[in-house]
């Protein structure tokens, strides 16, 4: 599954690494974002746009379609479902599949931030904004 989400997505390289530094901010894996912050900066995504997700902030000025997969995986993560009206607007961009995709990513990139948490990986420094690592329990 990774492989396939990695080298032939559906969703344009740019939002598929904002659904995934989505993601590493729900689970604080710091790691994860570390990974593929460059990669979404490398793709188009704005930095003033990711920003934002290190407080848990809604981005300002998106595009339609990047606040398509923001409400989703957002929604996704939060309520553990998204809405018709949320749903609807990530088929009508990008189709059935992506849908599917984008719940696809979301959930394989959650396993990844759950195993570098608990392997308690951490970033290095890196000369962008960063993700503090979760507090490890007692």
């Amino acid at each position: 599954m990774g492989e396939r989400l990695r080298f032939h997505p559906i969703l344009p390289p740019a939002l598929k690494e904002f659904a995934i530094l989505i993601t590493a901010c729900v689970w604080q894996a710091s790691f994860e974002w570390y990974a593929h912050y460059a990669m979404a900066r490398a793709a188009g995504m704005d930095a003033a746009k990711l920003a934002p997700l290190l407080d848990g902030a809604r981005p300002d000025g998106m595009t339609e379609d990047e606040a398509a997969v923001y409400d989703f995986a957002t929604g996704l993560h939060r309520d553990r479902q998204v809405s018709d009206e949320v749903y609807r607007r990530v088929v009508e961009r990008f189709g059935t599949d992506g849908a599917v995709e984008l719940i696809a990513l979301c959930g394989y990139y959650t396993l990844v931030a759950m195993t570098l948490n608990v392997a308690q990986v951490q970033a290095p420094p890196a000369d962008y904004p960063s993700l503090p690592p979760p507090p490890v329990p007692r």
